[in-house]
């Protein structure tokens, strides 16, 4: 049975419950925006800025073009999506799709409940035409990676079905500390993997936070308001995310030679102020300025996972992927359609 965020209906209780929720964590995101804002005084982004390493892995495979066969001027096409979808519906069959959410996506949980956030709900909508089931990982984003990466296993090896993973932001990094560290026989039960703008190389966006006393302080009280801590912080940073990369190279190889897995990396150029990617037009010209192409937060290149395919969706912020709309379709459970349909299932052996 798939696993949604209940509506509030004649349960006042519940209706003020969800409020007290959305209040406590509308505080929340209200001081995670000025550490922000103080970010930016400090290094204010129109000023010159050192420029950050942004190597793309060798061994990452771009699959764009793939993805371009199946739009309709510069729009995803129905019918080639469909068609190029049918010989691996049955792919889907038996499966349970798990959602791992983005760093302090938590407060979106609660909005959608009063339908003002439609996080993820195009590709609920979609698996359900599908006849899959599927759940949001209640995972806490604001908890370092390691802890989410347990949780993620526990939840893994509870499942009475194979699992898919689709991830957005930081929780791809919780699927990869997860997956890295996973035996074979846990890795066997997830059958696919989709993350959608995954920092896997860091951001030096955290790293910013990082170096900066005041941010730091500050981010680690909003945190605290959320049961996280500033490791969630750190794992975004991309010294902490490059060793990773290089340390765990060989777990990784072997992830994905044994499990489809797609990367999507996303790049937005804006030069108005409430142009397209807001509020994302900020750290955007902030990357940019330092030689960066990023979705906002995510570089393009730090999106890309070693050994692995990716596409590269253009005039795409880094919530462009979970919203019911996005640059290539008016229905991204469309766009989710399309991506199953580039996943590597050769690396599946005959019997999966």
């Amino acid at each position: 049975m798939n696993r949604r965020v209940k509506t509030p209906g004649g349960d006042l209780r519940s209706l003020l419950a969800s409020r007290r929720r959305i209040a406590v964590l509308a505080a929340a995101a209200f001081v995670i925006l000025l550490v922000a804002s103080g970010m930016l005084l400090t290094h204010p982004f129109w000023k010159p800025g050192a420029a950050f390493a942004t190597d793309t892995p060798a061994s990452a495979e771009d699959r764009t073009a793939d993805l371009v066969t199946l739009t309709t001027e510069g729009e995803l096409d129905p019918v080639k999506v469909e068609e190029a979808f049918a010989p691996v519906r049955h792919r889907l069959e038996g499966l349970h799709v798990l959602m791992v959410p983005s760093f302090l996506s938590d407060f979106l949980m609660p909005a959608r409940e009063v339908g003002l956030a439609d996080y993820f709900q195009a590709q609920e909508r979609w698996l359900a035409e599908e006849g899959v089931t599927f759940e949001i990982a209640g995972s806490n984003t604001a908890a370092s990676s390691e802890e989410n990466a347990e949780w993620i296993r526990r939840h893994v090896e509870a499942s009475e079905k194979p699992v898919c993973l689709i991830t957005h932001s930081k929780g791809g990094i919780d699927v990869l500390v997860f997956l890295a560290g996973a035996e074979e026989k846990l890795r066997h039960k997830v059958r696919c993997w989709i993350a959608l703008q995954p920092p896997f190389g860091g951001s030096p966006i955290a790293d910013t936070v990082l170096a900066d006393p005041g941010a730091s302080a500050l981010s680690e009280a909003s945190l605290a308001l959320l049961g996280g801590s500033l490791e969630a912080v750190a794992d975004l940073s991309t010294p902490k995310r490059r060793a990773f990369l290089e340390e765990q190279d060989s777990a990784i190889k072997e992830v994905t030679a044994g499990t489809p897995v797609l990367a999507v990396a996303g790049r937005f150029k804006s030069d108005t102020w409430l142009d397209a990617g807001f509020p994302y037009t900020i750290p955007r010209s902030w990357l940019e300025r330092r030689g960066v192409e990023s979705d906002g937060l995510v570089p393009v290149q730090s999106a890309r996972l070693p050994h692995a395919p990716f596409v590269l969706l253009d005039d795409a912020d880094h919530g462009a992927t979970v919203r019911e709309a996005m640059p290539l379709a008016e229905d991204s459970g469309l766009f989710l359609k399309a991506l199953f349909t580039l996943l590597p299932w050769k690396t599946l052996t005959p019997d999966d």
